[in-house]
Parts: structure tokens; sequence; C-alpha cells
């Protein structure tokens, strides 16, 4: 049984990370205005990055929401067990999976990792910092199908938090 305040943040989690990625979304494109005013050309791509990255970064913790306000899941951890069978929770992970796909597809087919190393304002090394976007994508999707089928075989898993 999880403690009331530990239940709550676990319930809220979602929305703590959605307001983080729009969040981050809005402190780039504040950032980035500098250049925009020096280069005009550069508003229609730094509009679709960072607008992109808020759409599909959001999609996840707003379906993650709609599970936990409808009443079908009753906190965030609940959503790391894929062998509940619980619709809510088969969607986010299947939806997890594709976002991981498409951020593989975006980053070595679509030239994505350029794009952020050119237009992330916080990056002072370009070359590392592809490097590491692409070790990311190869890395995700497994990474993401190890920790599903982690908690799906564990009986241990999330018994101490009540997941």
């Amino acid at each position: 049984m999880l403690p009331p305040l530990v239940h709550t943040a676990l319930q809220y989690f979602w929305l703590l990370m959605l307001l983080f990625v729009l969040g981050l979304a809005a402190f780039w494109r504040l950032a980035a205005q500098p250049r925009i005013a020096a280069d005009p050309a550069l508003r229609q791509p730094l509009n679709r990055l960072y607008g992109g990255f808020a759409f599909w970064l959001s999609l996840p913790f707003l379906l993650m929401g709609a599970g936990i306000l409808a009443g079908a899941v009753d906190h965030v951890l609940q959503y790391l067990r894929f062998d509940a069978g619980n619709a809510f929770v088969v969607a986010f992970q299947i939806f997890g999976i594709a976002l991981d796909a498409l951020f593989l597809y975006w980053v070595f087919l679509r030239g994505g990792d350029c794009l952020l190393a050119l237009h992330t304002e916080l990056v002072n090394d370009r070359p590392k910092f592809r490097i590491a976007m692409r070790a990311l994508a190869v890395v995700l999707p497994p990474l993401h199908i190890a920790t599903i089928a982690y908690a799906t075989v564990s009986p241990h898993f999330g018994q101490a938090l009540g997941a």
C-alpha cells in the first residue's frame, strides 16, 4: 500500500511531465528568438522543430492522464505492467514503442540529429551531440522493450510500491 502523498504524486506525475515537456519547448522557442531575429529564415524550421517536440512528447502523457482520469489506471507505475491487459496500458506501451521507432526514423533517415545540433541553443559540441542522439535512437527501443519485459515477468516488480 502506498502512502497517501506518494500515491497522489504518482497519480499526477503525468501532469508534471506534460508541463515539463511544454515548458521545455517554450524555453527553447524563447531561447531561439535572438537567432530568429538575426535570420528570419530560421523561424519556420525552428517552429516546426519545437512544435513537433511539444506535440509528440505530450501525447504519451496525455494518454497516461486519460487512463488515470478515467479511473482505468490508478497511478503511473501501473503503466509498466503490460501483462495486466488494461487497454490504456497496452495503448500507452504500443504508442511508446511506436514513438521510439519514429524517433529512430527521424534521427537516421530525416536528419533529425543534424537539425537538433544546428538549432538547439544549448549544444556546444555538435559532433558529440549528433553521436549521442544517434546512440539514444538506437538504444531507446530495445531498452523500452526490455523494461516492459522485466516488469511483466518479474513477480516482485512494483509490489513494494503498490503497482
